[in-house]
Protein backbone atom coordinates (compact mmCIF):
# COMPACT_ATOMS: atom_id res chain seq x y z
CA UNK A 1 0.00 0.00 0.00
CA UNK A 2 1.29 3.47 -0.99
CA UNK A 3 -0.37 5.03 2.03
CA UNK A 4 1.90 5.60 4.71
CA UNK A 5 0.46 4.84 8.43
CA UNK A 6 1.51 4.23 11.97
CA UNK A 7 0.08 2.78 14.85
CA UNK A 8 -1.30 5.12 17.49
CA UNK A 9 -0.53 4.14 20.86
CA UNK A 10 -3.28 2.40 22.93
CA UNK A 11 -3.22 1.98 26.39
CA UNK A 12 -5.60 -0.49 27.74
CA UNK A 13 -5.96 -4.47 28.64
CA UNK A 14 -8.01 -4.72 25.79
CA UNK A 15 -6.01 -6.75 22.63
CA UNK A 16 -7.67 -7.99 19.44
CA UNK A 17 -6.18 -10.80 17.03
CA UNK A 18 -6.06 -9.57 13.80
CA UNK A 19 -6.72 -9.98 10.58
CA UNK A 20 -10.58 -10.04 11.71
CA UNK A 21 -12.25 -11.98 9.06
CA UNK A 22 -16.29 -12.33 8.53
CA UNK A 23 -18.34 -9.14 8.62
CA UNK A 24 -20.37 -10.31 11.54
CA UNK A 25 -16.54 -10.12 13.20
CA UNK A 26 -15.49 -6.86 12.13
CA UNK A 27 -19.02 -5.12 12.73
CA UNK A 28 -18.14 -6.31 16.74
CA UNK A 29 -14.52 -5.07 16.61
CA UNK A 30 -16.18 -1.99 15.12
CA UNK A 31 -19.14 -1.40 17.77
CA UNK A 32 -16.17 -2.42 20.23
CA UNK A 33 -13.67 0.05 19.80
CA UNK A 34 -16.33 2.92 18.39
CA UNK A 35 -17.10 3.80 21.96
CA UNK A 36 -15.14 7.01 23.18
CA UNK A 37 -14.29 5.55 26.27
CA UNK A 38 -12.27 2.13 24.11
CA UNK A 39 -9.00 3.57 23.98
CA UNK A 40 -9.10 1.97 20.32
CA UNK A 41 -11.46 4.27 19.06
CA UNK A 42 -8.99 7.27 17.29
CA UNK A 43 -7.34 6.44 13.92
CA UNK A 44 -7.74 4.71 11.01
CA UNK A 45 -8.81 1.35 10.70
CA UNK A 46 -8.04 -0.96 8.06
CA UNK A 47 -10.08 -3.12 5.76
CA UNK A 48 -8.41 -5.45 3.02
CA UNK A 49 -10.45 -4.73 -0.26
CA UNK A 50 -9.43 -8.08 -1.44
CA UNK A 51 -10.16 -9.95 1.61
CA UNK A 52 -12.72 -8.46 3.23
CA UNK A 53 -10.13 -8.54 6.18
CA UNK A 54 -10.15 -6.02 9.17
CA UNK A 55 -5.80 -6.20 9.13
CA UNK A 56 -5.23 -2.71 11.30
CA UNK A 57 -6.37 -0.56 14.06
CA UNK A 58 -5.87 2.97 15.20
CA UNK A 59 -3.42 4.25 12.34
CA UNK A 60 -2.32 7.84 11.87
CA UNK A 61 -2.08 7.73 8.40
CA UNK A 62 -0.34 10.73 6.22
CA UNK A 63 -1.11 10.87 2.68
CA UNK A 64 0.67 13.16 -0.03
CA UNK A 65 -0.51 16.29 -0.30
CA UNK A 66 -1.56 17.69 -3.32
CA UNK A 67 0.15 21.22 -5.16
CA UNK A 68 -2.00 23.88 -3.54
CA UNK A 69 -3.73 25.77 -6.32
CA UNK A 70 -7.01 27.01 -6.30
CA UNK A 71 -8.51 23.43 -7.58
CA UNK A 72 -7.05 21.88 -4.25
CA UNK A 73 -9.62 19.72 -2.61
CA UNK A 74 -11.61 21.01 0.35
CA UNK A 75 -13.19 19.23 3.07
CA UNK A 76 -13.73 20.21 6.40
CA UNK A 77 -12.06 19.18 9.29
CA UNK A 78 -8.90 17.13 9.63
CA UNK A 79 -10.41 14.08 9.56
CA UNK A 80 -12.38 14.56 6.69
CA UNK A 81 -9.54 16.16 4.54
CA UNK A 82 -7.42 13.19 5.75
CA UNK A 83 -9.94 10.55 4.69
CA UNK A 84 -10.34 12.81 1.25
CA UNK A 85 -6.58 13.05 0.40
CA UNK A 86 -6.34 9.34 1.40
CA UNK A 87 -8.72 8.14 -1.15
CA UNK A 88 -6.91 9.52 -3.55
CA UNK A 89 -3.98 7.42 -3.10
CA UNK A 90 -3.36 4.14 -5.84
CA UNK A 91 -4.54 0.81 -3.86
CA UNK A 92 -7.26 2.88 -1.71
CA UNK A 93 -10.64 2.39 -2.91
CA UNK A 94 -12.39 3.97 -0.42
CA UNK A 95 -12.36 5.93 3.09
CA UNK A 96 -15.26 5.94 5.49
CA UNK A 97 -15.68 8.25 8.59
CA UNK A 98 -18.38 7.65 11.74
CA UNK A 99 -18.33 10.22 14.48
CA UNK A 100 -19.69 9.36 17.77
CA UNK A 101 -22.73 11.63 16.71
CA UNK A 102 -23.15 9.01 14.02
CA UNK A 103 -22.44 11.08 11.13
CA UNK A 104 -21.13 8.33 8.08
CA UNK A 105 -19.30 10.09 5.07
CA UNK A 106 -17.73 8.34 2.55
CA UNK A 107 -14.55 9.15 0.41
CA UNK A 108 -13.98 7.93 -2.82
CA UNK A 109 -10.97 9.22 -5.29
CA UNK A 110 -11.10 12.59 -3.77
CA UNK A 111 -14.63 13.22 -3.56
CA UNK A 112 -17.01 12.83 -1.23
CA UNK A 113 -19.60 10.08 -2.56
CA UNK A 114 -22.08 9.60 0.61
CA UNK A 115 -22.84 10.94 3.59
CA UNK A 116 -25.84 10.32 5.97
CA UNK A 117 -26.40 10.32 9.83
CA UNK A 118 -27.13 7.16 10.77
Amino acid sequence: MALPHLQLEVVGDERFDLPVQGLELICDVFVRTARLSSPWHDGFHFVHAGSGSLTHLCQFIAPPLPAVSAAAPRASGARHMTALLASQVAGITSIGLLTHERAASVYEAGRLTWSEIL
